[in-house]
């Protein structure tokens, strides 16, 4: 999944693509191991939520539709989408694009915000991940401290993650070489 996707990305480096359609072989790969009846791994799961941003790159279109497949919300899913998120926001860096299509996905992260009782694995806590991407969507005008994401986040985080958010943000500033505007301070 990862070569199919990485093919994808040249192809789209080289034709300038906005959909699969000039690769439909591609939609062909990506629709097949979305079906749980097809390929049940949680590994192909992660690499969906892995490379999401960049399935938005390729196809918004397709990336929009396929949202409840790769985070499927269904309790006897649960795996799915956890593998999903958990990879999404690890290895990922919040991009507007993505945001937008995924505010619904990061509702339902900050409702089970530190309920988890798995402490991270050998790549972090996913719950510090959130609250990273949380804190560089709002210095990017993407997320306002009103919105019920950021709210509720804020409301379910432990003390210890809302201390990593706090520090996350200060190592921020510390390393931002340009100006900080005086709205984001």
């Amino acid at each position: 999944m990862h070569a199919s996707i990485h093919y994808a990305l040249w192809v789209s480096r080289h034709k300038e693509l906005t959909s699969f359609e000039a690769i439909p072989e591609e939609r062909e790969v990506l629709d097949k191991h979305l079906d749980i009846c097809v390929d049940p791994s949680l590994a192909i799961r992660s690499v969906y939520g892995r490379f999401f941003p960049w399935l938005v790159k390729l196809d918004q279109g397709w990336a929009q539709s396929k949202i409840k497949e790769i985070f499927p919300r269904s309790e006897n899913q649960r795996d799915y989408w956890k593998a999903a998120w958990e990879s999404y926001i690890t290895f990922c860096r919040p991009y507007s694009s993505a945001f937008e299509l995924l505010r619904g996905e990061y509702k339902i992260a900050v409702e089970n915000i530190a309920t988890s009782k798995d402490e991270g694995g050998h790549l972090g806590d996913p719950d510090q991940h959130l609250s990273e991407h949380l804190m560089i969507l709002y210095w990017q005008g993407n997320l306002a401290l009103n919105d019920v994401i950021f709210t509720r986040s804020w409301e379910n985080a432990t003390e210890s993650l809302k201390a990593h958010a706090i520090a996350f943000i200060g190592h921020s500033i510390s390393r931002t070489q340009e100006p900080i505007p005086e709205k984001i301070l």
